[in-house]
C-alpha cells in the first residue's frame, strides 16, 4: 500500500493514492476536507507513477465522500489530466459526490473527452468495486 504524505511532516495530505487490492488493478484515491489545485497535481503525479509501475491496466477510483468543497478553478486541470493520463488507467469512477460535483463532472466530460474516457459516477464504493472489477475482466476475458 502506498500512500502519499507530505514529505517529512507525518501529516496525512488532503489527496491521497492506494492500492485497493494486491493485484494493483484498482488504485483508490482520496480526497479529504478542503483541498487544493496544487493537492490534486501533486497527487495526479503519485497516482500516475504509481500505476506506471504496473504493466496492466488500472480502473481509478475516486472518493470523495469525506471532500470539502471543489476548488472554484478545478475545470482548470482539465488539459493536464488530458495530456499525463497514465495509458494504463482504462476507467475513472467517482462516488460521494453531490449534486453540484455531479453536473461539474459532466461538464468536464464534455469539455475534456480523453481525460474522462470511461468514467461514471457511482452512489457507493461497494458499487464502484463492483464496477471497477467488472470492467478489469471484461479486460481479461
Amino acid at each position: 500500500m502506498t500512500l502519499m504524505k507530505g514529505a517529512g511532516t507525518g501529516v496525512t495530505m488532503p489527496v491521497t493514492s492506494e492500492w485497493y487490492n494486491d493485484e494493483k488493478t484498482i488504485l483508490m484515491i482520496k480526497y479529504d476536507g478542503v483541498w487544493t489545485l496544487d493537492d490534486y497535481y501533486q497527487n495526479f503525479k503519485v497516482a500516475t507513477d504509481m500505476m506506471e509501475t504496473v504493466d496492466h491496466n488500472v480502473v481509478t477510483i475516486l472518493d470523495f465522500s469525506s471532500s470539502g468543497q471543489i476548488p472554484v478553478q478545478f475545470l482548470t486541470v482539465g488539459n493536464h489530466s488530458e495530456r499525463a493520463r497514465a495509458k494504463n488507467n482504462i476507467q475513472i469512477i467517482i462516488f460521494g459526490v453531490n449534486r453540484y460535483m455531479e453536473v461539474l463532472a459532466g461538464l468536464f466530460q464534455r469539455i475534456f473527452p480523453n481525460a474522462t474516457r470511461n468514467m461514471q459516477i457511482v452512489g457507493s464504493l461497494e458499487e464502484a468495486v463492483r464496477n471497477a472489477k467488472a470492467t478489469l475482466s471484461e479486460e481479461v476475458g
